[in-house]
């Protein structure tokens, strides 16, 4: 199972490429992952910018990019009950990007 920071990150990083696009995008979309603080433990910037390109990397990288086009060039963030957070109005998208980074 993939950590609350992986589901939180997994949610904001947008785009496709090779490793260094990823981590270029991650250290940008920290940025604001990080400023939100939904998690009850704060999120530093360089655990935050990890888990987004691990998520990237993995097998949920469809699920992932159809939730970030959910939210268009300007997504707005919110958190959820269980302190992680989502794209607001694309509550489909990240129950799917959700179940398939629990997958074993």
């Amino acid at each position: 199972m993939k950590t609350l920071a992986c589901v939180i990150v997994g949610l904001l990083a947008l785009g496709c490429g090779d490793d260094d696009s990823d981590a270029a995008l991650c250290a940008q979309v920290c940025e604001d992952v990080v400023a939100a603080n939904c998690s009850p433990v704060p999120l530093e910037q360089s655990d935050c910018e990890a888990n987004c390109v691990e998520t990237r990397s993995g097998g949920c990288r469809h699920e992932h990019d159809a939730l970030l086009s959910c939210g268009g060039d300007e997504p707005t963030y919110v958190c959820n009950p269980n302190d992680s957070m989502t794209v607001a109005g694309c509550e489909s998208e990240y129950d799917t990007l959700t179940a398939c980074l629990n997958e074993p």
